[in-house]
């Protein structure tokens, strides 16, 4: 359900050539084994001599008509080494009617790095797309645009992948190996940038949150959420369940309004989530629930329109613990999405999700996976360093509580030097954990941490996971046998704990 974006990833040569020699055109092989797929990136990677990479395309495309776009920026990058990856995820929701995808890359390099040896390549959901050559142009930021075919881009999470390959000198010459200097530099004003328009979404509630929180208005700016003028314990922990939950879905200014029934009007809402015991609702919003007596054991969740024409989700019951658990179904992305239909009951003890026992719950607490966050694991392929940055889904007003701690479940290839191989964890640029890699723990090592005194009551929006993966004797030019890789299993746990929730006030 949330709308969550985060990092960079993978390598170079001539993008028609590689699709020959790629698993398969949808990325399928890919997706049923990662480990598999990060070793056969590198063998695709090094298949083709980078020298046959196209001129970088230079020319912006221009599209028209598109009633929306959106913009997912990248974070300030450096790529160094022979072979470095980095990896963005845009996230596409059911309701977009996605007119076009492109990209504009903004960089620069070495001023020493060998142009007819180096290039790029960019990747859609580890498909290989296009490929350009790398040159020095006086130090000048340079910047290249890549067009993204509307065939590889899926509802959800998709990842675009950047992959560098660096030389210093050509065959004669092996320095480049042990070298920083091959480096090329992502400037963060790079961004991918999506056109759509909205689809009729018929009052279905298996868009949720959309209309309530959408790409349309990001910061919540006109969605009010509202218990009734008698609020009683439960309609209120209903709500603020329901209030943190959107407020994850912000983008710079939280702007959701909480408010009393009868203070409606002052909110200038123009799309409203009401959470009420059905004995304290207006008569008119009684009468939106045809079987009141239904209400006993369960609670009705209806997508409709107010007296004004406004989108109006009214959550209702007369049992408190059944308008709460309504409220985790609204949280559960997996269980809306089944719902097909404008009017939801949710029979008491029937949540898939529960409180303190449930993914959601922990979820609702900061407990993320990540899988939640990129949905899949994430690949490191190639010598040396590389990192992968996690944009964290938090609200603007969000702190690191003391109870921060997470726990990374991770496999790397077993041809490493491991007296200089190191994973290492950095809160934003803050470095919080390391662990040196051991060779018996290649197929499965685990790395658990508690969140160090000095970030707490911190957010910094991305957490850095980087690998140091050496080799010994590591010749000029790679072979793909020799790429080094690591893995971090989806299953990682990031518990992240909030400090302080939202404050919620009924001041006029």
């Amino acid at each position: 359900m949330k709308s969550k974006t985060g990092n960079l990833g993978a390598l170079s040569l001539l993008g028609l050539l590689l699709l020959c020699v790629w698993p398969s055109v949808d990325g399928s092989a890919a997706a049923a084994d990662p480990e598999a797929a990060v070793k056969d990136s590198g063998k695709a990677i090094l298949a083709i001599d980078p020298e046959h990479a196209l001129e970088p395309n230079r020319v912006k495309p221009v599209y028209s008509g598109s009633e929306y776009t959106s913009d997912v920026f990248f974070g300030r990058t450096t790529l160094h080494g022979i072979f470095s990856t980095g990896e963005l995820y845009f996230y596409v929701p059911d309701y977009w009617e996605t007119e076009f995808v492109y990209v504009e890359l903004e960089y620069s390099v070495s001023q020493i790095i060998q142009s007819a040896l180096s290039s790029l390549t960019f990747s859609v959901n580890n498909v290989p797309i296009s490929s350009c050559l790398v040159t020095y142009e006086g130090g000048h930021t340079q910047a290249a645009y890549v067009e993204v075919p509307l065939t590889l881009v899926k509802k959800g999470y998709n990842s675009f992948t950047v992959s560098a390959y660096a030389r210093l000198f050509d065959e004669e010459g092996c320095i480049d190996d042990f070298s920083n200097a091959n480096w090329l530099s992502l400037s963060e004003n790079s961004y991918i940038r999506m056109g759509y328009g909205i689809k009729d979404t018929g009052q279905l509630l298996s868009y949720y949150p959309y209309p309530f929180m959408s790409t349309t208005e990001k910061t919540g700016k006109g969605l009010t959420i509202a218990v009734s003028d008698r609020a009683a314990d439960k309609e209120v922990a209903a709500a603020m369940n329901l209030m943190a939950d959107l407020s994850t879905e912000t983008t710079g200014d939280n702007n959701i309004r909480f408010a009393l029934l009868s203070d409606l009007a002052e909110t200038e809402a123009d799309r409203v989530v009401l959470v009420s015991l059905y004995d304290n609702l207006p008569v008119w919003y009684q009468r939106k629930i045809s079987d009141a007596a239904g209400l006993e054991e369960q609670a009705a969740v209806l997508y409709t329109e107010d007296t004004e024409g406004r989108p109006l989700l009214l959550l209702t019951s007369l049992d408190g613990d059944s308008l709460v658990e309504a409220s985790y179904m609204l949280m559960d992305g997996e269980r809306v999405n089944q719902e097909k239909v404008s009017l939801a009951w949710v029979k008491k003890g029937s949540a898939d999700i529960a409180v303190n026992s449930t993914a959601l719950s922990l979820m609702a607490a900061g407990n993320y996976t990540v899988a939640d966050i990129t949905d899949g694991g994430l690949s490191f392929v190639g010598p040396f360093h590389q990192e992968q940055l996690l944009y964290l889904p938090f609200p603007e007003d969000y702190t690191l509580s003391d109870a921060g701690k997470i726990t990374l479940y991770f496999r790397y290839s077993e041809n490493l030097d491991f007296d200089r191989s190191l994973l290492s964890v950095y809160w934003g640029n803050v470095p919080v954990a390391s662990r040196k890699l051991e060779k018996d723990k290649a197929g499965g090592d685990e790395l658990t941490f508690s969140m160090p005194a000095d970030v707490v009551g911190t957010v910094p929006g991305t957490l850095r996971i980087t690998f140091d993966l050496e080799i010994r004797d590591l010749i000029c030019t790679p072979r793909s046998d020799q790429m080094p890789w690591a893995y971090v299993s989806e299953q990682s746990v990031l518990y992240l704990p909030a400090s302080t929730g939202p404050l919620l006030s009924f001041d006029r």
